[in-house]
């Protein structure tokens, strides 16, 4: 949407990034036993397949070309 080219907001960016990445990975470990319970089910591993690889289609679709 805006495509601000200064090192501080490309800074900014990759900072939120990490953090991003940081809290995804603490909430799903304190969530674990909900997470497993709420997989038991065998449509729900395909489901979760499903949007992981969508997610990696859109990341390659839309990602950064050099």
């Amino acid at each position: 949407m805006f495509h601000y080219e200064s090192h501080f907001a490309k800074a900014v960016h990759q900072i939120a990034g990490v953090i991003l990445v940081i809290f995804t990975i603490l909430h799903i470990i304190v969530n674990w036993k909900a997470l497993v319970n709420s997989l038991k089910g065998r449509l729900s591993v395909w489901v979760v397949i499903l949007v992981f690889l969508i997610s990696i289609v859109i990341m390659v679709v839309t990602g950064e070309k050099s």
